[in-house]
């Protein structure tokens, strides 16, 4: 059987667990003011923000992620002009919809329509996410929902030839999949501050080639900065080799 199969017996589970979701990535809200919003949101106990305030230009959205208490991430989208949460706003915004990361994005789909969701936006490369793909669908029991691809890493470590391996997995994985997670905002917010003037948008997926001041001087403080950060050191060929954001954040998943 194929990863892209579907059998009788996905049908017996939940639309969740047929689909393979590993865990629910973020909820999203719409606003009429993005910045005022994420004021508020920050303003919350232990409120931190992890990526933004950006521009999505494949969405035609203005964003931002906030990590609240708990774990829960919320991704703030600001309406512009032909914005698809355009009239979601126009109705007073708020919560919009649950964001669930799935090991296998095209089989999901499939599975979904299976439970009788209708597939809104066809799976495509999403800025926000590091060209990770998502897609959106609208289901009767719950409402309009988006699928996102998990990080790479995580995906390699999961069995995707069988649904059945991914329910046995997914909660074993969850740790993994979180601990990415984690060493990617903590790279970014390194980058962040040691290139200040930087649009965040442009940091993820950087190099030493595409970043205005990143020179050989500069990449000394960076790679000072990630040792002080992980409590670990590289050798002189690592920091020669580790030149671009993904580099550095791969090695550190290594270590």
């Amino acid at each position: 059987m194929t990863s892209n199969s579907i059998t009788d017996s996905n049908m017996t589970d939940t639309i969740w667990k047929a689909c393979g979701v590993l865990y629910v990535d973020h909820v999203a809200v719409t606003t009429k003011d993005l910045n005022q919003t994420v004021k508020d949101y920050l303003s919350l106990p232990n409120a931190k923000l992890l990526r933004g305030p950006g521009n999505n230009k494949k969405q035609n959205v203005d964003y931002s992620f906030i990590q609240v208490e708990h774990g829960l991430v919320v991704e703030v989208l600001g309406s512009l002009p032909g914005s698809p949460v355009e009239q979601h706003v126009s109705r007073g915004g708020g919560a919009y919809h649950l964001c669930f990361a799935v090991a296998d994005l095209d089989k999901a789909s499939v599975i979904a329509k299976k439970f009788g969701a209708s597939q809104v936006l066809e799976a495509r490369k999403d800025d926000a996410f590091d060209g990770r793909r998502v897609a959106f669908f609208v289901h009767s029991q719950h409402g309009l929902f988006e699928f996102l691809e998990a990080f790479p890493s995580a995906i390699n470590k999961i069995d995707v030839s069988e649904h059945e391996s991914v329910s046995i997995q997914s909660s074993k994985n969850i740790s993994n999949i979180s601990s990415t997670a984690k060493i990617h905002d903590r790279v970014y917010k390194i980058f962040s501050r040691v290139f200040p003037t930087e649009k965040p948008e442009n940091i993820i997926g950087s190099s030493m080639g595409n970043i205005k001041g990143w020179d050989s001087l500069k990449h000394l403080v960076l790679m000072m900065e990630i040792e002080k950060e992980f409590e670990l050191s590289f050798d002189v060929k690592e920091i020669s080799e580790l030149d671009s954001f993904n580099k550095i954040q791969n090695k550190l998943l290594e270590k």
